[in-house]
């Protein structure tokens, strides 16, 4: 992984010590760095030109993949959902080596609100609840965007996309780079869509499309 300066170590001291900072602040948050210490919520090199920004990470998931030798390179290593976005990473060159081997990071990974939910109580949550979460994220979020350099964020599915806008409407994030939304992938490979069931082949591949024309303008745009 390389940041501004090359200082992994500097990088991922700072995020400890921000995403500590808002659990201290925050009490009502679950902390969950006791129990999973590889739980970070962000993957990958923050100065990568593509980043892929989701909601938070799901309580369900966590409990699946832990055991006593998890590193941060489980996360987002959980799910059929897991293997839809990892594999569409390779194939667009976005990560070196097979999808769940580690390192060969040339994205950069990160949930808007670092502390975990149960999926079925957050969906019940009022919107403004979230926002408020969201807000009390922002700081963290504010940090990678400052000492990274994305030309584009991908927001994947729509409850993180009206996260991201509205810290940036608040202005507690900073205004830049473009964000481009695109489906969850878990909703591909756990919903239905019509017709078509969850995992549909065809799905996927247009899943894969959707993130590759995500990125690829505004990459080009940098390449030029």
């Amino acid at each position: 992984m390389q940041v501004m300066g090359g200082d992994v170590g500097s990088f991922s001291e700072e995020m400890d010590r921000r995403i500590g900072e808002v659990f201290a602040a925050h009490p009502e948050l679950d902390d969950h760095r006791g129990e999973f210490p590889w739980l970070t919520g962000w993957l990958g090199d923050p100065s990568a030109a593509v980043w892929l920004v989701a909601e938070n990470p799901s309580a369900t998931q966590v409990s699946r993949i832990h055991d006593g030798e998890a590193t941060v390179e489980y996360q987002w290593a959980a799910s059929r959902g897991d293997r839809l976005l990892r594999e569409t990473l390779v194939d667009l060159g976005l990560k070196d080596g097979d999808p769940f081997s580690p390192g060969g990071w040339r994205c950069y990974l990160t949930d808007v609100m670092k502390s975990k939910v149960f999926v079925r109580d957050w969906n019940g949550a009022k919107s403004a609840e979230q926002l408020l979460v969201a807000e009390a994220w922002a700081p963290v979020l504010s940090y990678e965007l400052e000492v990274g350099d994305p030309a584009v964020l991908v927001t994947l599915g729509g409850n993180a996309d009206k996260a991201v806008r509205h810290l940036r409407r608040r202005r507690l994030i900073p205004g830049n780079p473009p964000t481009v939304r695109v489906a969850h992938y878990s909703y591909v490979m756990m919903r239905p869509q019509g017709q078509r069931p969850p995992g549909d082949l065809g799905r996927q591949r247009e899943w894969k499309q959707s993130l590759r024309d995500a990125i690829g303008r505004h990459v080009g745009e940098r390449a030029g």
